[in-house]
This record gives structure tokens, sequence and C-alpha cells, in this order.
């Protein structure tokens, strides 16, 4: 399959048209091929992930999961992440029976991935913090491309407090409304174990990270949501500088997760 073939695809797959967006850059590397770059990131680059010439059938555990697909369908027109990612939050939640401390996550929006969360803590008898403004994105600033403040306005407290009842997780999971960790991080007075971050903004990560760190527990994960995104250049800039951190262990998702394991304090 050609790359204009993949480009087509990708083109059915994502609302974001390429061509005809200006702030949007098409460009060729004589060995790595057709890439894209934002016109205000040309350090961060982007091309349409495909694997040799054509497809493979690879190892799928979420058909199988029977708890997994309970949550997914109770969930998913609830998320904007897709299969691959909650499956991957779910994954990293399970795995955190193993670290001490509460589950946060901090971009709700309507709660898809955050009673997700739930579930998974409540099974670990564990606390889920769920924090948002529920009143848009905040904190853009020149390391950002596409976000201008406000956007994703439309979630509701009232939709989480829904999800949170259907799953029966109202009694372990606190809604933290307001700006995080400027407003409502004082509400949480123990460790953390996982944090899933969706906040869109580079000053966002950097702000929720800086107030976590010192309250990670070692061999806790960090999930930044929308890393390598276009578009989202801001949380992917963000996420290359703490590559450099002595204290974390990196690894890139392909599916548009950038992980962090807390090695050391």
């Amino acid at each position: 399959m050609t790359d204009e073939q993949w480009y087509f695809l990708q083109k059915l797959l994502d609302p974001l048209d390429l061509e005809n967006n200006k702030d949007f850059v098409k460009d060729i590397d004589a060995q790595m091929g057709l890439f894209y770059h934002h016109a205000q990131s040309p350090e961060v680059t982007h091309q349409i992930i495909h694997a040799n010439e054509g497809f493979f059938i690879r190892y799928a555990p979420w058909v199988t999961d029977k708890y997994f697909r309970f949550i997914y369908m109770f969930v998913r027109d609830y998320s904007l992440l897709d299969l691959y990612r909650l499956f991957d939050l779910y994954t990293y939640a399970k795995q955190c029976k193993k670290v001490p401390g509460c589950f946060l996550e901090v971009g709700v929006a309507n709660g898809g991935s955050g009673a997700l969360l739930s579930a998974i803590a409540k099974d670990q008898n564990k606390k889920c913090y769920l924090a948002d403004t529920w009143e848009g994105v905040v904190k853009s600033g020149e390391k950002d491309t596409t976000f201008s403040g406000g956007e994703f306005d439309y979630a509701e407290t009232e939709v989480v407090l829904h999800l949170l009842s259907g799953l029966n997780t109202l009694s372990n999971t606190h809604l933290l409304k307001g700006i995080f960790p400027d407003e409502t991080a004082d509400k949480i007075d123990e460790n953390i174990s996982l944090i899933h971050v969706d906040v869109d903004t580079y000053q966002s990560c950097k702000d929720v990270f800086e107030w976590a760190k010192s309250k990670m527990s070692v061999g806790g994960v960090i999930v930044f949501d929308d890393y390598g995104f276009l578009g989202l250049e801001g949380v992917t800039r963000f996420a290359n500088e703490l590559m450099e951190d002595l204290n974390y262990i990196y690894n890139y998702n392909l599916n548009g997760h950038a992980t962090f394991v807390k090695i050391k304090d």
C-alpha cells in the first residue's frame, strides 16, 4: 500500500483536512518519506503510521477480556479516547495494584476514561480523583499550536456522575471542579499511583506534572494523552522535555500515549 493510499485512508478516519489547512506543512524526506508538521512547530514531525507495505495481525487482548468489554461498552460513547487508548489505560490501572496510591485524571470532559479508572480503583480499594474545569481548555500559550482556550466546554458534571453511578463507583470517586492544580489540588492528601493527563496544552501538562512529581509513588505511571497528535504539539513538546528526567522511564505508544514510569525519587 502506497503512502498516498494510506493518506486517503487516514482522511477517512481523521476529520482534519491536511491539504486545505494552511497551518499544516507537508514535506518529504529522502529516507523517511512523507511527513507533516505544524507551521509553528517544525521540530514536531508527524507521519501516517503503517507497518511496512500492509496490515499485520497482532495480539488483541481486549477482544476476550470480559471485564474490559463490560466497562468499554458502558463508557465508549462518553469518551474521545478510542478502544486502544482506553485499553491502554485499563491495563496500566490494573498493573498499578502493585503500587500504593490513588488514581487521578486531569481533563475529564464527559467522563468515559475517568469512569473506567474509577472502576479499577474501586477494585483495588483506592480513591479516584477526576479533575476538570468543565468550562473548556485552559492555559493555552505560545508552545501550543491549535487551542486558544475554551474548547471542549460542552462537558457536564451531571454526565460524569451518571457514569459513576452506573458503575457503582460514586463512593470512591471525587470530582474536583476548577483549574488543576491551582484551585483543587489541595483536596488530594495521599500518594498517587496513576495519573492520566488529558489537558491539551503545554502549560497545563507542565503544571500537573510539577505538582504531582513529589506525590508519585515509585513505580507510579503518568500517561499523557494526545501525544504526537497533529495540532496538539504543546503536549508533545512537554513530554519530549520530560524524557530527559532521570527519575522516569519513557515509552511512546503509537496509539497516542506518552507513558512515564517513576523509577526513583
